[in-house]
Parts: C-alpha cells; sequence; structure tokens
C-alpha cells in the first residue's frame, strides 16, 4: 500500500515474488509486539539490495497522513512465517538463528547505551558530588540488567564501563 501526500490518496500495489535465488542474507532487528524490521539483503549480477520489510502489528498513528487505525496481528505472524521459512531456505538461517541475531544486535544497543552514560557519570564524577556520580552509575547498570534478562553476556561495553567507572572513582578520590 502507497500513500500519496498531494492526493491524499492510498493505492495498493501489485503483489510479486522474491525469488529465493537472489537472497543472500536475513536480518531480524526491533522488538517483538511492537515492530520488528526483517531485512534481506539481495544480490543479482549487478546489484546488491536491501530490501526491508516492518511488521508493526499495531498501527495506531491516525493523522493526516494515516487516517486508518490498522491492528495487523495476524499479517505480522503470517508475514514473519513467510520471512524465516524464505530464511531457512535461502540461505539456511532457523528462526532459532534470527532470534540470536535480534538478540546481538539489541543486546548491542543496550552495551552502546551504558557506554555513553557511565561517559556523563565520569564528567559527574569531576564535580566532586558523590550522590550524582551514584546515581548516575546505578543509571549505567540498568542496560546491563536489560543484557543479562535476555540471557546474553555483555563483552566490551561491561569493559568500558568498569574502566569508567575506576575513571570516576578514582576522580573523586575516594
Amino acid at each position: 500500500m502507497s500513500y500519496r501526500k498531494g492526493e491524499r490518496n492510498y493505492e495498493l500495489g501489485t503483489r510479486s515474488l522474491l525469488p529465493e535465488e537472489l537472497v543472500k542474507g536475513v536480518d531480524l532487528t526491533g522488538k517483538r509486539g511492537k515492530a520488528l524490521t526483517v531485512t534481506f539483503r539481495l544480490e543479482t549480477e549487478h546489484r546488491h539490495i536491501s530490501l526491508e520489510m516492518v511488521l508493526a502489528p499495531l498501527c495506531y498513528r491516525k493523522n493526516k497522513f494515516y487516517p486508518l487505525d490498522l491492528p495487523q496481528e495476524a499479517a505480522c505472524a503470517k508475514a514473519l512465517e513467510a520471512a524465516e521459512k524464505l530464511a531457512e531456505r535461502a540461505c539456511g538461517l532457523t528462526p532459532a538463528e534470527l532470534e540470536a541475531g535480534r538478540l546481538k544486535s539489541e543486546c548491542g544497543d543496550y552495551g552502546l547505551y551504558a557506554a555513553m552514560v557511565s561517559f556523563l557519570d565520569m564528567a559527574i564524577a569531576a564535580s566532586g558530588e558523590p550522590v550524582p556520580e551514584a546515581i548516575c552509575f546505578a543509571a549505567t547498570l540498568t542496560p546491563f540488567g536489560m543484557i543479562i534478562a535476555r540471557k546474553r553476556l555483555p563483552k566490551l561495553s561491561l569493559l568500558v564501563v568498569i574502566v569508567e567507572a575506576l575513571l570516576a572513582y578514582n576522580i573523586l578520590g575516594m
């Protein structure tokens, strides 16, 4: 479905098949129940193309560009199932491997958030105030809780946060 802003008109497109011999990779990103993005990496003789399919089961954005509210849980479930089957046939990736890749990407984002907050923690430590620094350090640990809740172990980001925490501790002179 496409929308033309100038005409304020929706049009249904034509269906076309995605030839599985062109699919060289499939990635899954996003959050289940909110919006998942399935990215198909296609290769032809002359081009490399990334095709994204966004699966948003609940689309409640009613405004001038989205005049419809579309609950589409069943359609998203079917589309994800079709994408998983295509990934298995074309690339040999099982649904479990796609999910593991999605979790790795999500946990990498959490690790980046933790490193950024711990950098802020060092800046606060330079002010010499221990209470805000302790609060900021606690906030640094929250993304690690999210990573561990997904049964993954943080690696590089944990090392960065530990180094930054030690630097903040030395700045405070404790």
